[in-house]
């Protein structure tokens, strides 16, 4: 049984049916532990670390399989920090002021030191919410980013993260490992923002789907633990195996600890392109969106370079200084996987009226009068000047319900309206409203052409409407 295989057995003590939770928890463990390994990428090398962003619905074990890594990491003798707080010192540092007196002149200096984020400082970064990373505003934005920078290559350029601050410029480098997980988003719009905000790409992406039978079968598992089994670890046993998996874990780094590289012989192209092919034809013989199509196309290189980096993986920890074909053999069926069902997950749950960045930059304009067509069809018109006008407010709300674009995005888009004369702007007191005079559909030209059903300005109130995902069952 190799050190794969005796993680999987342990995790599942715990973590009932999450097979593909524990592979990609142990290949985060193992990336880290080799980071300084390098994945030839064409003429630039990137690291062996793999970051996991795992979905699943509440009741399947994803805080009960981090008691299962976390212990593993700190046994290893690496930090762990929660991903708790989305401010810019906490996560790529600041620089903090403190007062010291001069003792031969009693004058009172002010000492700067830089005070490093926890991106830097870490070796993992855990969250269990990673929602919160999907509800657009300027705090999850900027994590986002810092994320990015921090899954892009060690010690290349994009890795920096430099801060601008009143006392100076600070730049950190990191190199943590993310193990991020989170319910299934309950608005579709945060699909978009998922497909969008660079994360997926940069991470292995397993959105697990339970249908009844999945539940069943997890509920055997748990049902199982509450007795005591001839063939159950004994408490003993169980912290023998830890003791174990930690031991090999610590022995592959000793053993690649001095390695800068590991070969992918080039007798095995024709191999790797043959299953490139094999994903290209999968996508393209598949029926459904061509929108999603569109969006998975996007993945193909990064997919490739995490299927290098799973055949880098297997051969650390088989003990090998090369790639041998079985290597690829398992670095192809696991990201295959992951590829196929992130494919299904996107065409189940991504809007039906969404469009890729290079849809709407092919389109000025085109996601506000969509905004605006929607409202003046839900009958949200401001009846109290001229019939047709939107409240700024509604527009905008209407645009973040589809998108991640900010206020600041609508207002430069409603700015850009008024200077080419294709909307018009009035105001009542306090509020503004934006009538779009060039209406971009039948639809739109007939709703606005009659009466509101709303009785007075007094009456109208905001219009909430949000797309739920159905629940799994």
């Amino acid at each position: 049984m190799n050190i794969l295989e005796r993680y999987i057995k342990y995790f599942a003590e715990q973590s009932k049916y999450n097979r593909m939770y524990a592979i990609l928890t142990f290949h985060a463990i193992l990336g880290s532990l080799v980071r300084n390994l390098k994945i030839k990428v064409g003429k630039y090398f990137d690291d062996a670390r793999v970051h996991v962003f795992y979905v699943a619905d509440s009741g399947t074990g994803k805080s009960t399989g981090s008691n299962v890594f976390t212990p593993v990491v700190e046994a290893l003798g690496m930090s762990i920090h929660p991903l708790d707080d989305f401010t810019d010192a906490s996560m790529a540092g600041t620089m903090q002021q403190t007062e010291e007196e001069d003792p031969e002149t009693g004058q009172i200096r002010i000492i700067r030191e830089e005070a490093e984020g926890i991106l830097e400082l870490n070796d993992f970064i855990h969250s269990d919410e990673a929602s919160l990373l999907l509800i657009p505003n300027k705090y999850s934005m900027k994590t986002v980013i810092f994320i990015q920078k921090a899954c892009n290559p060690i010690g290349s350029a994009s890795n920096r993260i430099n801060r601008t601050l009143a006392s100076g410029e600070i730049e950190s480098e990191a190199s943590c490992t993310f193990i991020l997980t989170t319910f299934p988003p309950k608005r579709k719009r945060e699909v978009g923002v998922m497909v969008e905000n660079g994360l997926l790409q940069r991470m292995a992406f397993y959105p697990r789907s339970m249908d009844s039978q999945a539940w069943s079968k997890m509920s055997d598992q748990v049902i199982d633990g509450f007795f005591e089994d001839d063939e159950e670890i004994t408490e003993e046993e169980y912290s023998v195996e830890f003791d174990t998996i930690a031991h090999v874990f610590s022995e592959i780094q000793k053993e690649y600890e001095d390695v800068d590289y590991i070969p992918i012989p080039v007798k095995f192209k024709t191999y790797v392109k043959g299953r490139k092919k094999r994903m290209f034809d999968y996508l393209d013989n598949h029926g459904g969106r061509e929108d999603v199509k569109r969006v998975m196309r996007t993945y193909y290189n990064r997919y490739l370079t995490l299927m290098m980096k799973f055949a880098t993986h297997s051969a650390v920890f088989n003990h090998r200084k090369r790639v041998e074909k079985e290597d690829l053999q398992y670095a192809w069926k696991l990201v295959f996987e992951l590829f196929k069902v992130a494919h299904f997950w996107i065409e189940e749950n991504l809007p039906s009226d969404y469009k890729t960045e290079e849809d709407r930059k092919a389109s000025p304009h085109q996601t506000i009068y969509e905004a605006y067509e929607s409202e003046v069809a839900a009958g949200t018109t401001y009846l109290g000047i001229n019939e047709g006008y939107i409240s700024k407010r509604d527009i905008t709300r209407a645009v973040r319900n589809g998108t991640n674009y900010s206020t600041s995005w609508v207002n430069k888009e409603l700015g850009e309206l008024l200077n080419t004369k294709k909307a018009v702007k009035i105001k009542s007191g306090k509020s503004v409203y934006f009538k779009v005079t060039n209406p971009t559909s039948k639809t739109l030209k007939r709703k606005s052409s009659k009466p509101s059903k709303k009785k007075s300005k007094k009456s109208k109130k905001p219009i909430e409407r949000s797309l739920v995902l159905d629940d799994d069952e």
